[in-house]
């Protein structure tokens, strides 16, 4: 089989070294950037050419119209409009409070959440002293029946 010839052969790499350098990148691009710039006011001109007849563009142009017939100034400001700030904006410093606020608020739940919390032995006299008569006897006859742990320990080791 016969290599390939004419506009297939691939180019070597020896006459064509890749070097890359900044330098040569800028200029490069400078080049490119230049070019398409040119282009870019080329194909303005022939533009302008064409649509005007060959005519000068300035005297086809009438150029900032709004200027000529306007004796206000563009962009008035209110004067005290440099004071204002927007109703939507809101500042770093806020969203910071409005955080701890918040966070504050849940410490401040859970710690009433932890006080809330009894120890057994508080519960079980809360629970005791607000029993009423049928109530009393029932608990009595359920804690005399009940095994402790320790006894039924025991009798299991037996």
């Amino acid at each position: 089989m016969t290599e390939p010839q004419g506009p297939l052969d691939t180019i070597p790499k020896v006459n064509y070294p890749p070097i890359l350098t900044i330098a040569n990148y800028f200029s490069t691009k400078q080049m490119i950037d230049q070019v398409i710039s040119e282009d870019q006011d080329y194909v303005t001109w022939k533009l302008q050419n064409l649509r005007t007849g060959g005519t000068s563009i300035n005297n086809q142009l009438n150029k900032y119209p709004k200027y000529k017939y306007q004796k206000t100034r563009i962009n008035q400001q209110d004067p005290d409009s440099i004071n204002k700030v927007p109703e939507n904006l809101i500042f770093p410093q806020d969203i910071l409070q409005q955080q701890t606020q918040n966070s504050n608020y849940e410490d401040t739940n859970t710690n009433e959440d932890e006080n809330e919390k009894l120890a057994q032995d508080e519960q079980f006299k809360l629970l005791v002293t607000n029993l009423d008569k049928d109530q009393t006897n029932r608990f009595e006859v359920f804690h005399r029946t009940s095994l402790n742990k320790t006894r039924s320990k025991n009798w299991l080791a037996q």
